[in-house]
């Protein structure tokens, strides 16, 4: 399987020191996620789909590219990868056995991290006539007190790793649909090129 992911630096200096690359901080450190602490629920969702599914998987993941707007490897041209960081970074084209890397469908990936039903739309306004996201909020806790409607919530995700179904249910173009991996490291060997960013 091939896939591509974007690094800070630092990540080749590890590899060349310890002969693979696995982030030495968790997303419990990212100051990005401050002031969004559900994001911390997803991830460790996420981390533990990989355990439950058998997965290779450390204590932090790392975030890959199968499919990025319908590019199967990293092109220069596409402004995000441009604005992916304000200091250099570098982008690896990697090959690795499939039995390593969990494929997700991006676009509902965001359900995940905004505590949303992931279903029919019938489906979804059951759920919200119980809970509304944006007015009912807990400010201590983003997830429900009513364990049935967590439930139910938590379990919709795993659609997320039916890719033809998810496509079909939010409407996306196979063609630009974008599909990550998320892996538990990085292998020198695994590295098929390395793309460097000004």
């Amino acid at each position: 399987m091939k896939l591509f992911t974007f690094q800070n630096v630092d990540c080749l200096e590890q590899i060349e020191k310890n002969g693979f690359y696995q982030p030495l901080h968790s997303f419990h450190d990212n100051k990005t996620f401050e002031n969004n602490k559900e994001f911390f629920y997803a991830y460790e969702w996420m981390k533990n789909q990989m355990l439950t599914q058998v997965f290779e998987c450390h204590e932090n993941l790392i975030w890959c590219w199968y499919i990025f707007n319908g590019y199967q490897n990293i092109d220069k041209r596409l402004k995000c990868m441009k604005n992916f960081a304000k200091k250099p970074f570098i982008g690896l084209e990697l090959e690795l056995n499939s039995s390593r890397a969990l494929l997700s469908d991006f676009d509902a990936w965001h359900y995940v991290l905004n505590y949303w039903h992931l279903g029919s739309e019938e489906e979804s306004e059951e759920i919200e006539k119980v809970y509304n996201y944006f007015k009912n909020k807990p400010e201590k806790s983003y997830h429900l007190i009513d364990n049935g409607n967590h439930h139910k919530i938590v379990k919709s995700w795993e659609l997320i790793f039916n890719l033809e179904a998810c496509q079909k249910l939010l409407g996306i173009d196979k063609h630009d649909c974008s599909i990550q991996a998320t892996i538990g490291k990085i292998n020198k060997e695994d590295i098929i090129k390395v793309h460097y960013f000004q």
